[in-house]
């Protein structure tokens, strides 16, 4: 049984155009200077290019890297302790078990607990398996035994799809922070600069105002 998860780092901003209205600051300027408001001025920033080079975008991607190490080790341990033998219960307490950093004394005696019962049933199996002639009972328990291997099958892989679920949740919240840290600093930037709306560089064919630079180094501050 193999942990997949879907790809980190999506391309979460394909198409992004981040609108930044400031009329107000046109009309400032404009009246500064004496004359009537201009019409708005554009500008550009190539939000993909300010993910790749962010620290915050670097520091979270580091932080799923983390999280899925985690969890595919945890899965690791789930199958290698014979979990599959357990109830839906026991293994997601087995689970939780797994990825605590640094667990007490009575976690590992918990966690040695749940392993000898897994063992204990897939010992069984195995004698039951190389019985010659079983008797009736003997059949029944291989039988119990079997089901609940399936079962526990079953709520490994449930375990495993709640953690992709966990990866992609913790990815989107992390984005959609990042996202917004983006956004403001875009606005400030082109609030400085004087610029009406400012547009993702792969709407914008052409303008003569890209702030991508300017916006890179002040999140990197």
């Amino acid at each position: 049984m193999r942990l997949t998860f879907q790809t980190l780092v999506r391309g979460v901003v394909t198409a992004l155009i981040v609108s930044v209205i400031l009329a107000s600051t046109a009309v400032t300027a404009q009246a500064q200077k004496g004359g009537t408001a201009a019409g708005p001025t554009f500008g550009s920033v190539d939000v993909g290019q300010i993910l790749n080079e962010s620290k915050a975008r670097q520091r979270d991607v580091a932080e799923l890297n983390e999280l899925v190490a985690t969890l595919r080790g945890v899965m690791q341990q789930l199958v290698e302790s014979g979990a599959r033998f357990l109830t839906d219960d026991r293994i997601k307490t087995l689970a939780g078990l797994y990825e605590k950093k640094a667990p007490t004394e009575a976690d590992k005696k918990a966690i040695a607990d749940l392993e000898n019962q897994a063992a204990a049933k897939s010992a069984d199996k195995r004698r039951l398996e190389n019985t010659a002639s079983p008797t009736d009972e003997q059949k029944k328990q291989y039988t119990d035994l079997t089901d609940s291997e399936q079962k526990g099958q079953q709520a490994l892989k449930n375990v495993n799809d709640d953690f992709a679920k966990r990866v992609d949740a913790r990815e989107v919240e992390l984005t959609n922070k990042t996202v917004t840290i983006i956004k403001g600093i875009v606005a400030k930037v082109a609030q400085d600069k004087g610029l009406s709306v400012v547009f993702d560089s792969k709407v914008a064919v052409y303008t003569a105002n890209d702030i991508t630079a300017d916006v890179i180094k002040q999140i990197n501050k």
